[in-house]
């Protein structure tokens, strides 16, 4: 069985149902970075996803894809003193890999119809929230397949 994406609800419901499997992960926040706010201690990890941009690359087939960029993070508690903060960032980065691994290997995704373009590069996040969070953040473009047709818009036909 393999996934077809065609909404960008499709792509972001992939990053929650890895948020809900992975052991780590204990929330799952999509939106901007200013409604992120600390939250009880059960909500970390989190993993938060937002959509940056999209385009949709003109080729002999016409527009055949459509590429999304996300940022997403991964952020963590760091206890007060910041004792913790080696940990919280080497486990933050750990589960960013297992992110962008679930989409590349999984057999679940693997025979799907969208895959990571390009290199993914992550970056430390600290000091988030006056020091009580801190992690990783990596952007990510996915492309897929743009399944969008003039006999399928919901358009009133031409008289």
């Amino acid at each position: 069985m393999s996934i077809k994406v065609s909404t960008l609800n499709n792509l972001i419901s992939i990053f929650e149902s890895i948020a809900d499997r992975h052991e780590q992960i204990n929330y799952f926040f999509r939106g901007q970075d200013y409604d992120i706010s600390p939250l009880d201690e059960s909500s970390y990890a989190m993993l938060a996803v937002k959509p940056e941009s999209a385009v949709m690359p003109k080729t002999d087939n016409g527009y055949s894809s459509l590429s999304v960029v996300f940022t997403v993070k991964c952020i963590d508690l760091v206890n007060k003193g910041i004792t913790n903060q080696p940990d919280v960032e080497s486990d933050t980065l750990s589960i960013l890999r297992d992110v962008v691994t679930e989409f590349n290997q999984h057999p679940l995704y693997m025979d799907s119809d969208f895959n990571i373009v390009g290199d993914v590069s992550l970056e430390p996040l600290t000091g988030v929230f006056d020091q009580a969070l801190t992690g990783w953040e990596t952007t990510i473009t996915i492309e897929a397949p743009n399944r969008s047709s003039y006999c399928s818009n919901p358009v009133t036909l031409l008289t």
